[in-house]
């Protein structure tokens, strides 16, 4: 708000809360990526690779998991760099709603993330349910979508 004063308190919490919201969107890239060469290499390349060389499926898994775990810091890397100050409020500025709900669609998708990996490694369990798979992805490209729209209209309406 513009007469409002801003204490150190003040700014020490809009810096946390800046940080959190970087480290929640580079998360859910991070995520993303991973799912994206999950399913990749689930279904499309291991089936061709089991049929034509089945002997060599386990070496192959091994080095499809080191490729994408190297390509996915990679991308994180890019993201990072590129999108600075991606879904952050400015300072002094209130956070939008638009900001709010990228981070909210954000965490719904790490929530569903974690959920899919436990019904993965579930015990108990005897199927396998695949929305959290399904549905984890989609709200991930969304909250990004949204954090980068919110992102460029901030900057668009920056004083330069």
């Amino acid at each position: 708000m513009p007469g409002r004063e801003s204490s150190p308190i003040q700014s020490e919490r809009d810096s946390n809360v800046a940080m959190l919201a970087r480290v929640n969107f580079l998360f859910a890239v991070s995520l993303l990526t991973l799912l994206i060469f999950y399913f990749t290499g689930r279904f499309v390349i291991l089936k061709a690779v089991s049929a034509a060389a089945a002997v060599a499926v386990p070496y192959f898994i091994a080095g499809y998991t080191l490729a994408t775990l190297m390509l996915t810091v990679l991308v994180v890397a890019k993201t990072a760099i590129r999108f600075e100050a991606i879904a952050t409020a400015a300072r002094a500025r209130e956070p939008t709603s638009r900001s709010v709900a990228a981070q909210l669609l954000l965490c719904l998708g790490h929530l569903c993330t974690f959920y899919a990996i436990y019904t993965l490694f579930a015990i108990d369990s005897n199927t396998l349910d695949w929305w959290p798979w399904l549905l984890a992805p989609l709200l991930y490209i969304g909250g990004l979508y949204v954090a980068v729209t919110d992102f460029r209209k901030r900057a668009a309406q920056a004083p330069t």
